[in-house]
């Protein structure tokens, strides 16, 4: 029998996607340790595709025996997502990447500002200064494969005000 609410189908999903991650946590050490290896260990490797292959099944066997694709859906999201998280983990080892070589990789022009750092080391959020995006890409293109990037343009609060106060 088909899980009839909404709420009853988001429910169970989330709670098959506490299983996945739970099965995540049990399979694999915990990130900060997988980031001390050497990058592509294969046993963390081997260990990622048991957890991903078990939760996966985990995630099929509850979604048949609920007859509900919301349920699929939401649980086969949480395998995606640990997945990724422990792949992009193992693949580069911070102590010896070229970020410990090669600066912050600045092309000329593009101005270092500030930096924060989430306290589980997960995120770096970096604001940078330049009158030309190209500069940006130039920068995400020589840190190709060891991070992730998303640009978000901004303008000052002043420039904004300036732009804005005319028409008001």
């Amino acid at each position: 029998m088909a899980l009839r609410t909404p709420e009853v189908s988001i429910g169970v999903g989330l709670a098959v996607g506490t299983v996945v991650y739970g099965i995540y946590q049990g399979a694999l050490p915990p990130v900060a340790d997988v980031r001390s290896l050497d990058a592509h260990n294969q046993d963390v490797a081997a260990s990622e595709r048991m957890a991903g292959w078990t939760a996966a099944a985990v995630v099929a066997g509850i979604s048949l025996l609920a007859k509900d694709g919301t349920v699929f859906i939401i649980g086969g999201s949480m395998v995606i997502a640990m997945s990724l998280r422990h792949r992009h983990a193992n693949a580069v080892n911070p102590v010896e990447g070229r970020a410990g070589t090669e600066g912050r990789g600045l092309p000329e022009g593009l101005r270092y500002v500030d930096s924060w750092v989430e306290p589980n080391f997960d995120r770096c959020f970096q604001v940078m200064e330049c009158d030309d995006a190209a500069l940006l890409q130039q920068w995400v293109l020589h840190w190709a494969g060891l991070a992730d990037f998303e640009i978000i343009p901004v303008v000052k609060s002043a420039d904004t005000r300036a732009v804005v106060e005319p028409l008001l």
